[in-house]
C-alpha cells in the first residue's frame, strides 16, 4: 500500500505519514541517533543507566529475530541494531 492515495479517506494518508514521521523522530534514539544532543553535537547525553536498559532491551529484540530462519536459503537472519531496528519496532507498532 502506498503511504499517500488521494482516493483514500483523509485519515488513512495522515495514519500513514504520522507513521512515517513517528518512524523518522525515532531515529534520534537509535544506535547512531543518540550520540548527537539537541544541538547536532556529537555527545553521549545518555546516563550510563539509561544505555545498560536500552542494551538490555535491544539484546531481548535481537535474540528474538535472531533465530529467526529465511525459508527459501536456510539462513538466519541477522538484525542489526539503528535503522534496521527501528524497522522491526515500527512494524510491531503498526500490526
Amino acid at each position: 500500500m502506498p503511504n499517500f492515495d488521494a482516493s483514500r479517506p483523509h485519515s488513512l494518508n495522515y495514519g500513514a505519514i504520522g507513521a512515517i514521521v513517528g518512524h523518522e523522530i525515532s531515529h534520534g534514539f537509535d544506535d547512531t541517533g543518540r550520540n548527537y544532543d539537541e544541538a547536532g553535537n556529537l555527545r553521549n547525553w545518555w546516563s550510563n543507566a539509561t544505555l545498560k536498559e536500552y542494551k538490555s532491551r535491544a539484546s531481548c529484540i535481537e535474540k528474538q529475530y535472531s533465530s529467526l530462519v529465511e525459508p527459501m536459503t536456510g539462513m538466519h537472519v541477522r538484525l542489526s541494531f539503528g535503522s534496521t531496528f527501528l524497522e522491526v519496532l515500527t512494524f510491531m507498532f503498526l500490526m
